[in-house]
């Protein structure tokens, strides 16, 4: 018999219409592509939401959103409900990318020739220079 405090909990957060964490065991399982289309459907908008609360631009968001649904497609065999929820493992993957790029966007790019600066010898004896040394630059 159902006690008066679970028939609430039923009440106030119902089950979800959509069972997320078995859509994403189909797409792993069958590569079931109607399952990750309520996926995209559900989860897209409210990706590039989270992202651009996280400092992307809407080009960033919309491109860490299709490269978090690739990710879906592909690593969906190794999602495991008894771990996670649906949601849980979907903003994760997004969250992780995000860091990538930001990771990415942040090592400085340096182009040698930029901070080398021409080396003289002319203030060297001529037994000093590079070439007088065996010196190959």
């Amino acid at each position: 018999m159902r006690t008066n405090l679970q028939m609430v909990h039923n009440v106030i957060s119902p089950k979800p219409r959509n069972n997320f964490s078995e859509l994403l065991v189909r797409i792993g399982t069958d590569a079931d592509k109607q399952a990750f289309s309520k996926i995209f459907e559900h989860f897209a908008p409210r990706l590039k939401n989270y992202l651009m609360k996280q400092g992307s631009t809407d080009n960033q968001a919309e491109e860490l959103v299709q490269e978090t649904m690739l990710n879906i497609w592909r690593k969906s065999k190794q999602f495991n409900p008894e771990k996670a929820s649906a949601s849980t493992w979907i903003y994760t993957i997004a969250r992780n990318l995000k860091i990538d790029a930001f990771r990415r966007n942040k090592r400085p790019t340096i182009n040698i020739d930029d901070i080398a600066e021409p080396v003289s010898y002319t203030h060297l004896r001529a037994h000093e220079t590079p070439e007088h040394r065996g010196w190959r630059g």
